[in-house]
């Protein structure tokens, strides 16, 4: 049992609120609830108030004298922290809070009342919604816990979580002109205790859950919510659009696809993937080439100019699918197959099944404009039911084919560009899934990381050459050990132990601008004499500063490979590759890090390929093991002769 339970199937329900006027905040939550079928108990809580929609107000939650589930909290911001206790004293097992609390969260009174508000939950294990939470919407058991009226009240297989209600009715809009509702729907607001990860983990375990969305504007615990998206991807599909502000708003895609979740560009995408993979899950499409069929051939080309936008080929017919469409429509077929006006119904069924046959395409794009026929919808259902084939449509101005192919499982969009965009989504989600069953579940910190302890706040240092090739070399990586010299007395000793040829670099007590950080290192010295100039210059250009003597790097191909600390998602890895930069969330494994540098443009070329992948394994898990490590910046170069050379490091920490 989910501790999320009571909030969508609660048998008592009390609103708390300051007045129950019609415009009120708590006149909705109960309207919403009588509105929507509910059968519990509703038990508005008012001390002067007589009735509201036919329930009597009790004066004091106390006096209800029977358990209650959930108390929705419509009260003023200031009266917050009281509430709450109050139905922590009355033992209600959730709690909704749907405004503001104490005040802002960035003002000192909000963040207050936050932390007191969040110790009473905890305190009574009482799950707290909110503060500027939505609710709940379940239409199956009559729960409208979300103060808005018109929501559906047919069933569905897609449930939502997103930020705000106001999501419940975009998606709403869009499923009634499919005659569909959706299963669950949550708005979960500010996370201070219930969060998307919670919300995602009680869905991905729902019975009545086919497929889920998911809008975040934000984490609270970004490794948790990777832990949680990773097993529940493995259940069933999750579409996710990430809507709010962040540093790397890209991070947040990178993340969704990482542990398999398809990660949407804006709300009308994130909409009709979830259709798409609500209806098509266990007939996903076999390959990024489509076979076209219009009926009749008008939209055609404009089918195909929409699946080329978004990266599908269209396929050739083969010689044994071509051959059977001319049979039934007497002339030779096309690619796409634009059909005929006036073709008459009994050829659909053959025209569908050739294409369904047929062995170059993954999958059918059927376009429909104006063949409002059952024999067309019926053959696609079949032939989808007999092959376990891929079909996406677009259908316009034919109401009853698209509501025969809808009921038949088979996603209707009124535009080729959506519909084109659904399928190349479904082949997508296809290719995370894959992605995510060969690696399984990402193995994650058994706990979150804590921070440091103590108030003072939290500074940054540059960390020198050394001191990272120093954490290298705890962590495994083979990396040259050099000397640091403060005068030119010492430097016969160090030559011995590292011998020519070597680098110099300055490590300056304060941090250089760009310009100077061109001139920290001197390369490429081959005699005593070249080393004691360069070893005199550094000293002079930056103020009698220690110099570093290490092993000069090989020639070869440098790979720039860096893990920072992320505010959301903890250490980040990112490898710069011939295909661009590309950023994964850490921890990684052997088999996620090779993934990272294949989709880098590194491919597997040779010995120094297996030391790049262990590298990046061992680099992630040393930010995540270590605290006081911001970043981590090496480029190991990969020689001539294959072998792999590990230096020329930098780093941040972090200290109080």
């Amino acid at each position: 049992m989910s501790t999320l339970d009571p909030l969508f199937a609660p048998r008592t329900v009390a609103v708390l609120g300051t007045s129950f006027e019609p415009a009120g905040r708590a006149y909705a939550y109960v309207r919403a609830l009588a509105d929507s079928g509910y059968g519990g108990e509703i038990i508005p809580v008012h001390p002067t108030d007589g009735e509201v929609c036919g329930r009597r107000c009790l004066p004091q939650l106390k006096d209800a004298k029977r358990e209650i589930d959930v108390v929705v909290v419509a009260v003023p911001a200031a009266d917050v922290v009281a509430a709450v206790r109050e139905a922590a004293g009355a033992k209600a097992k959730a709690v909704i809070l749907p405004d503001a609390c104490g005040g802002p969260a960035s003002s000192s009174a909000g963040q207050k009342a936050r932390r007191e508000v969040l110790a009473i939950a905890r305190t009574a294990k009482m799950r707290l919604l909110g503060p500027r939470a939505g609710g709940v919407a379940d239409p199956q058991m009559g729960v409208g816990l979300c103060g808005l009226g018109g929501l559906p009240r047919e069933r569905g297989g897609i449930s939502i979580a997103a930020p705000d209600p106001s999501y419940f009715l975009l998606l709403a809009g869009e499923l009634e002109a499919r005659g569909r509702g959706f299963a669950r729907a949550v708005a979960y607001g500010e996370q201070l205790d219930v969060d998307a990860a919670d919300a995602l983990e009680f869905l991905g375990r729902d019975s009545r859950t086919e497929a889920i969305l998911l809008v975040l504007d934000g984490l609270r615990d970004g490794q948790r919510f990777l832990s949680v998206a990773s097993e529940v991807a493995l259940q069933k599909p999750v579409a996710a659009l990430h809507v709010g502000e962040s540093d790397t708003p890209d991070l947040y895609a990178t993340a969704f696809r990482q542990c398999g979740l398809y990660p949407a560009s804006e709300v009308q995408e994130l909409f009709d993937i979830g259709i798409a993979l609500c209806t098509s899950q266990r007939n996903l499409p076999s390959s990024e080439a489509v076979g076209i069929v219009a009926a009749p051939g008008g939209l055609a080309s404009a089918g195909k100019a929409a699946c080329v936008r978004v990266g599908l080929s269209v396929s050739e017919w083969d010689g044994k699918t071509a051959r059977a469409i001319k049979a039934a429509v007497g002339e030779e077929p096309g690619a796409p197959l634009a059909l005929p006006t006036g073709l008459a119904p009994s050829k659909y069924g053959p025209v569908l099944d050739a294409a369904y046959a047929d062995t170059k395409a993954g999958g059918l794009f059927l376009l429909d404009a104006g063949v409002d026929l059952p024999e067309l919808a019926e053959a696609a259902i079949e032939g989808r039911r007999r092959t376990g084939r891929c079909v996406v449509a677009m259908v316009t101005g034919a109401p009853n084919a698209a509501g025969v192919l809808q009921d038949g499982g088979i996603p209707v969009f009124p535009t080729p560009e959506r519909a084109a965009r659904a399928y190349a989504g479904l082949h997508r989600w296809r290719k995370l899934l894959e992605v995510q069953k060969r690696k399984g579940i990402l193995s994650r910190p058994k706990a979150a990381v804590a921070a440091p302890a103590g108030d003072a706040p939290i500074r940054e240092r540059d960390m020198k050459e050394p001191e990272v090739l120093d954490i290298l070399r705890a962590i495994g990586v083979p990396a040259p050990e050099g000397v640091v010299l403060e005068s030119l007395k010492t430097a016969n000793p160090a030559l011995r132990k590292i011998g020519f040829p070597v680098t110099l670099r300055a490590l300056p007590a304060r941090k250089v601008g760009k310009d100077g950080v061109k001139e920290l290192a001197v390369e490429g010295v081959k005699t005593r004499k070249e080393l004691d100039r360069g070893f005199l210059h550094l000293r002079k250009r930056f103020h009698k500063c220690p110099v570093y003597v290490g092993p000069a790097a090989p020639e070869g191909r440098s790979v720039p490979i860096a893990v920072h600390r992320d505010p959301v998602f903890g250490p980040v890895m990112v490898v710069s590759g011939p295909s661009g930069r590309v950023s994964r969330v850490c921890p990684l494994g052997k088999t996620e890090a090779e993934h990272l540098l294949a989709e880098a443009g590194l491919a597997p070329d040779g010995k120094q390929h297996a030391g790049l992948v262990d590298l990046v394994v061992r680099l992630c898990q040393a930010a995540c093991d270590r605290e006081t490590v911001a970043a981590i910046t090496v480029h190991p170069r990969i020689a001539a002769n294959g072998s792999l050379w590990v230096g020329d490091a930098g780093g941040v920490a972090r200290e109080r």
